[in-house]
């Protein structure tokens, strides 16, 4: 029996703990998230590649057979997608940053262009 668990924790979310059996003789795989069973597979002798969502990140959980015959397993955050995320964040807080550069000269602007004409109306 091949039991593992990984601790994960996805940028700027909760901590998850992702689990995983493996039978030896039957090969059926439970993978868990949090003690709670989400994925069931039965018969896994071949490569296996096991996805879910952690706070709107990408997590898998992979099982390779060895040339040996023996199992590998890894459990990753999907960097690629992690990285995408970030830099879409970063051009989104960028453009927050400008527009609220915008609103803060217009305000500025609207507030000068009422002083002159209440200064010219007093003249």
């Amino acid at each position: 029996m091949s039991q593992h668990a990984w601790n994960v924790k996805p940028e700027g979310g909760r901590r998850w703990t992702i689990g995983l059996y493996h039978g030896d003789e039957t090969g059926h795989v439970m993978v868990y998230i949090n003690n709670v069973i989400t994925q069931v597979d039965f018969s896994v002798r071949d490569d296996r590649t096991y996805s879910t969502l952690l706070d709107n990140e990408l997590c898998k959980v992979t099982i390779t057979k060895e040339p040996d015959g023996s199992f590998s397993y890894d459990c990753q955050l999907d960097e690629e997608k992690m990285a995408a995320k970030r830099a879409e964040r970063k051009r989104a807080a960028e453009l927050e940053a400008k527009h609220e550069r915008q609103r803060l000269q217009f305000a500025l602007g609207l507030i000068a262009f009422i002083l002159l004409v209440a200064w010219w109306m007093s003249i």
